[in-house]
């Protein structure tokens, strides 16, 4: 085959364009338009394959489906307790993140029949969780997950691994993990707006209706190892409030006690 067929000569425009930013979709219709235009091929070719393929992809139809069933997955946690399974079956060998991803996808494909409902049902769940909750652990792998298993990530998304074999690591205030005094990662510090779509995980997570956006400035937050982080309730406060409930209770209670009676005479006296 020539450097200069018009074979070729498509990989490398597909090549070219993918690089420069194109979607690697547009950049194969791009190639395969170009391969037609050597050839002198009707370049209405293309279209009619591409029509063809949507008018006989019947199972696009029922994406809507998938996601509302997804839907009803998520708020009934049935999604939620298969990711848990999951991670039971492979979470604690190296990579685990990886391996709950693809056992879940075969179960749920073998239930489904379609990788389009796949990706609706389970895909929502596999995306960042945000949790408050600090006590992560390390796992003979070099692994930190948290209590439940779940690898905690660094600012780009990666699970972090560390040297089980370097001692136990030290956390700076931006997040940065040590080992022996050398850097080997970073903890992942996000934000996101809590919203009404927002999905509660387990006892301590949630899962945002937005991506969540890596944290720059460090002003603001931080942080802090080997401490518990302060409650948000005065107890003192919520103790005076609770007193005032209950004699407020008391009051009310005792008012209907008086009508109750004072309706009880008035009968008896006119029936007297």
């Amino acid at each position: 085959m020539s450097i200069a067929s018009p074979f070729s000569l498509s990989v490398v425009a597909i090549t070219i364009l993918a690089l420069l930013g194109m979607p690697i979709g547009l950049s194969m219709i791009a190639g395969s338009a170009l391969y037609l235009f050597l050839v002198g091929a009707d370049m209405g070719i293309v279209a009619e394959q591409f029509l063809n393929g949507m008018y006989s992809n019947y199972v696009i139809l029922a994406v809507p489906l998938f996601i509302l069933a997804a839907e009803f997955m998520n708020v009934g946690s049935m999604t939620e307790r298969l990711l848990d399974f999951c991670n039971v079956l492979v979470g604690r060998f190296r990579g685990g993140l990886a391996q709950i991803n693809i056992v879940q996808s075969i179960i749920f494909a073998g239930m489904s029949g379609s990788a389009i409902a796949d990706a609706a049902g389970s895909g929502r769940m596999m995306q960042k969780m945000m949790t408050r909750d600090g006590r992560f652990t390390m796992r003979e792998t070099g692994e930190l997950v948290t209590l439940q298993g779940y690898p905690v990530l660094d600012p780009g998304g990666t699970p972090l691994v560390l040297d089980p074999l370097a001692g136990p690591p030290e956390v700076g205030a931006d997040g940065m993990l040590q080992q022996n005094g050398q850097p080997v990662g970073a903890i992942g510090l996000f934000s996101f707006v809590p919203g009404p779509d927002s999905i509660r995980y387990g006892n301590s997570g949630f899962l945002p209706n937005s991506e969540p956006q890596p944290l720059v400035d460090m002003m603001d937050v931080g942080v802090v190892q080997g401490f518990v982080e302060e409650s948000n309730v005065n107890p003192v406060e919520e103790m005076m409030r609770l007193i005032q409930v209950q004699r407020t209770f008391e009051q009310v209670t005792a008012l209907m006690r008086d009508s109750d009676n004072a309706q009880k005479e008035a009968i008896k006296t006119m029936g007297g």
